[in-house]
């Protein structure tokens, strides 16, 4: 279930409208000797949510645009309650003209090897005398890591090539390690409170349970996962668990049910909690009650 390679968070361009403000790259950020400075964290006390962003900082290119690249992900709370799996990729064009409209796929050479990346989401806004191109993408933690911890990185996307300086690649490191940072001894903010589990009639199971947040911040996004092994400890049967809501606030609980095709020779079951396209969300038990 872990995300493996890039991911691309679709395939249409936006043709006239700037993207979302999630995706939209902030000022650009000038090089600076301490790459850590490069990254910002912003707290919005109105969502309950941290931004943290990397850049946009200034790449030498071959194309005219100045083009900047940087990277984003965002987690519940103040404090990073559990790993993010997903950051999003964004690079920068301004110009006087379009120069990437119909050609915003990127290529990679990473120490010198091909890298299947792909097209980029993409979107514009106009802002006199300037066009600005905004591309983006959604890739992995593992992706990421591939960047920053290479010795080369060239980078090509339509006419414009560039690499990446050691600056950008120890900033690359550095969010990198922000996506895992969970501070020693915080909680996890998860608490299965029921589980249970049931053959039926062929090779079904039903599974069923509820799960509260025991944490002070809201959590977006859940998705509880059924796991089946055999006697042997063997993985045989997984399923995504259907939720009554997938938002929970402090102390509020949901139900989450599957029924699917296992195997005749599953023996228990159980459950964990993620996050839409991101990592594994800790949890304890209570079963007790």
């Amino acid at each position: 279930m872990a995300l493996i390679g890039t991911i691309a968070l679709g395939q249409t361009p936006s043709r006239t409208r700037s993207p979302s403000k999630s995706q939209s790259a902030p000022p650009s950020r000038a090089p600076v000797e301490t790459p850590r400075e490069l990254i910002e964290a912003k707290y919005d006390r109105f969502k309950d949510r941290t931004n943290i962003v990397l850049g946009p900082v200034p790449v030498k290119s071959t194309n005219p645009s100045r083009l900047e690249i940087g990277a984003t992900f965002a987690h519940d709370g103040k404090v990073l309650l559990y790993p993010e799996d997903s950051i999003l990729l964004f690079i920068v064009a301004t110009s006087k003209n379009f120069e990437f409209k119909d050609n915003y796929e990127l290529f990679t050479l990473i120490d010198g090897k091909r890298e299947p990346f792909g097209k980029m989401d993409y979107a514009y806004d106009v802002e006199p005398p300037s066009i600005v191109e905004r591309m983006t993408m959604l890739i992995s933690r593992d992706t990421l890591l591939k960047l920053a911890n290479a010795k080369t990185v060239e980078m090509k996307i339509g006419s414009a090539e560039f690499h990446l300086e050691n600056y950008h690649l120890v900033a690359l490191r550095d969010i990198a390690n922000r996506m895992t940072a969970v501070p020693v001894g915080v909680p996890a903010p998860l608490e299965l409170t029921a589980f249970a589990f049931q053959k039926r009639g062929g090779d079904y199971v039903q599974a069923s349970g509820d799960v509260k947040n025991v944490s002070s911040t809201v959590i977006r996004s859940i998705t509880a996962i059924i796991k089946c092994q055999s006697a042997e400890g063997a993985v045989i049967a997984e399923s995504e668990a259907i939720a009554d809501r997938s938002d929970l606030n402090p102390q509020e609980s949901t139900n989450f049910t599957a029924t699917f095709l296992g195997d005749r020779n599953i023996k228990t079951c159980d459950v964990y909690f993620k996050k839409f396209l991101s990592g594994v969300i800790p949890h304890t038990k209570n079963l007790n009650h």
